[in-house]
């Protein structure tokens, strides 16, 4: 079972089925309700962006804003993506591939069992942004996390595919 959810003030988890890792997966994104800020044009083209590299996808997360209005209030909320799951990933190399549309930058932390990598991505832009980050797994792990951390006023929307290359 892939576990996600999406960190700030306010919290939502999310799931999605996974069989295994040779199924692809694909994560939603948070409530309409909840995405109040003006962020539609950057989700699309995010999601257009996202589509271009998912043919291939383990893990297709579809985009979701660096920042929200939680419900009443009159405030932003930066959000940190977080997805997991306890599945096994063979022995092999793994691409996350992370498209940004907004402004602002993004630290992506990509890790399977206990290997894994830490990097800023190529900073957001309004047309869509695609930046990579890879591990190598030189036998089978157990656990996937992504951990997307929107810096300063980044105002963006964030989708991410897993490949095995």
């Amino acid at each position: 079972m892939l576990r996600l959810a999406v960190i700030g003030l306010a919290s939502l988890a999310l799931t999605g089925c996974a069989e295994g890792v040779d199924q692809p997966r694909e994560v939603s994104t948070p409530s309409p309700a909840q995405v109040r800020v003006e962020l539609d044009a950057e989700l699309s083209a995010a999601t257009v962006l996202l589509k271009t590299q998912a043919s291939e996808a383990l893990v297709n997360a579809l985009p979701r804003p660096t920042v929200v209005v939680p419900d009443g209030e009159n405030r932003l909320v930066t959000m940190i993506i977080h997805d997991a799951d306890n599945s096994d990933w063979p022995a092999g190399r793994y691409r996350l591939t992370a498209v940004c549309a907004g402004f602002g930058s993004i630290v992506a932390n990509f890790g399977i069992g206990a290997y894994g990598e830490v990097k800023e991505l190529a900073p957001c832009t309004n047309a869509g942004s695609v930046d990579y980050v890879e591990i190598e797994l030189p036998t089978t792990a157990t656990g996937l996390t992504v951990v997307l951390v929107p810096a300063g006023d980044s105002r963006a929307a964030v989708g991410y595919t897993i490949q095995k290359i």
